[in-house]
């Protein structure tokens, strides 16, 4: 894969191009060096989740300012830190 530019809004995250020619944003941190070609670290899914406001979501763990969620659904994917506001534990869940 080959590893190029920095997110101007998520510093974190750099333009990936793999072999198939798939490209998206990844968390730089996944890569055993900055840019050019690179070997991932780990694997990872870019898939988002779709949420309105005030549903709440499960929490799984947290990669560069983003939460891997699930939903009521079932449905699991990433949403921006920024646009969680965290609940107490007292029901169970975060959010």
């Amino acid at each position: 894969m080959h590893l190029g530019d920095r997110d101007t809004d998520w510093p974190e995250f750099v333009w990936t191009t793999i072999a198939e020619g798939h490209e998206g944003w990844v968390p730089a941190k996944l890569f055993d060096r900055e840019q050019g070609p690179a070997t991932a670290l780990e694997d990872y899914d870019t898939r988002e989740l779709d949420t309105q406001a005030d549903e709440v979501v499960t929490l799984q763990y947290e990669l560069a300012g983003w939460w891997w969620a699930r939903n009521a659904l079932g449905h699991q994917g990433w949403i921006p830190a920024r646009s969680l506001e965290l609940l107490d534990d007292d029901d169970g869940e975060d959010a």
